[in-house]
């Protein structure tokens, strides 16, 4: 059950609206003392929790013998609404991209995040522009223990769009194993030692962007520039000669796009 929470909560549930959806739907059709009573919260808070679900569209409500009774609605309504305000956002994203590339300034333009709902929001950004390239180091070990629920989600899904990804990465028994997948999984990794090349930050080139994230201290930055995109772009493409020298299974060169 907490981890149906935690994904309702991913989705814009909050905490205890979370536990009076679940409660309520486990009864069928209760009143807001008995939905309480099981999501272990107060009755005040509970009903106040149950107009607020009811708003969003997630609840119903009647009244039988003066008594005042909820409905949690079919989990596919919560699926519906939130694929239809998805809907909605991409048709205006054309626009407010424009209006989020309209500084003339040329100003590099820098976002930071925190937590983990932060560090998936980072990883998210990479995966909205399809059939690209994306140049990595990192470190895959603390990518793991950091993003270990999400990972697997964000492989699909730059599957899906036709990402492709140059790697460094230091050697590991997981690091191999990512190698081992590579061609299943649109990815190029190279292999360094750890003693020699210590890395615990993760930095990302793609687009006209680069992320770095420092997964033990669950916090990272995105930053928009061309000019440091592309200087960084040249710096990783020197740095794949270097770590060829270590991996000798190499067989591509970093293709730009």
């Amino acid at each position: 059950m907490s981890e149906i929470s935690q994904i309702l909560k991913n989705i814009g549930f909050e905490t205890n609206e979370a536990k009076i959806y679940l409660s309520a739907l486990e009864l069928g059709e209760a009143p807001a003392s008995e939905i309480a009573y099981k999501a272990k919260i107060k009755r005040p808070s509970a009903y106040v929790l149950l107009k607020a679900l009811h708003k969003k569209g997630y609840m119903a409500s009647y009244t039988k013998k003066k008594l005042m009774y909820f409905v949690a609605l079919d989990p596919s309504v919560i699926i519906s609404t939130i694929l239809e305000r998805a809907k909605k956002a991409e048709a205006v994203l054309p626009e407010l991209k424009a209006l989020f590339s309209s500084d003339s300034t040329n100003k590099p333009r820098v976002e930071y995040y925190e937590g983990h709902d932060g560090l998936v929001a980072i990883m998210e950004d990479t995966l909205v522009v399809p059939n690209k390239t994306i140049y990595t180091w990192a470190n895959i070990d603390t990518i793991w223990s950091s993003l270990k629920d999400y990972y697997p989600t964000y492989i699909r899904k730059k599957n899906e769009k036709n990402i492709f990804n140059y790697a460094i990465c230091t050697d590991s028994d997981l690091a191999t194993r990512f190698k081992t997948h590579g061609q299943t999984e649109r990815r190029e990794l190279l292999i360094v030692p750890k003693e020699k090349f210590p890395m615990t930050n993760e930095i990302n080139i793609y687009e006209d962007k680069i992320f770095i994230i420092s997964h033990k201290d669950q916090m990272g930055v995105i930053i928009k520039n061309k000019e440091i995109a592309d200087t960084q772009r040249s710096i990783f493409e020197l740095c794949w000669e270097g770590a060829k020298l270590y991996d000798k299974n190499s067989t591509k060169n970093p293709r730009r796009n």
